[in-house]
């Protein structure tokens, strides 16, 4: 039987108007309805949960902070223009590499040195509108020890 959420608090209605006070309702609408957004010609595409895994799985900067190379940029703006469905399946096929190579031998030489800005902004941009997910109302509790595998 599914639960229903409880009924919000004053306490919560005067939080959530804390939170939005100064924010336009297009400040509001991009946060939940982001506009399309293109670089160099390349649209890219809503970051996901999913892109942030694949950037950790492969030892990507923007996952682990390390300082990028060129081909961290160019790995960045091919991976923020593919859905991280595409991408975990060009893992499971064994063909990111090939892909990606295919890829940047449409990137012109000279437009690498303003992608790596442009990827940052993206991925900040992405993750400064993420939500915590955490629900003071929840009665779970925190997971506190490491399960078996790790």
């Amino acid at each position: 039987m599914l639960e229903q959420a409880p009924e919000p608090t004053l306490e919560d209605i005067a939080a959530a108007r804390a939170a939005t006070e100064g924010k336009t309702p297009q400040a509001v609408l991009n946060a939940f309805l982001p506009q399309p957004v293109t670089h160099l010609g390349q649209k890219l595409v809503p970051l996901t949960a999913g892109h942030g895994l694949v950037l950790s799985l492969i030892g990507h900067p923007l996952a682990t902070g390390e300082k990028w190379e060129s081909q961290d940029i160019l790995m960045a703006l091919f991976i923020f223009t593919h859905r991280s469905r595409q991408l975990f399946q060009m893992v499971d096929e064994q063909s990111l590499e090939e892909d990606f190579l295919k890829f940047i031998d449409a990137i012109p030489l000279p437009d690498i040195t303003s992608l790596g800005e442009g990827m940052v902004r993206h991925w900040k941009s992405a993750t400064d509108t993420a939500l915590n997910m955490e629900s003071k109302h929840s009665g779970a509790q925190k997971k506190t020890a490491d399960s078996a595998g790790g």
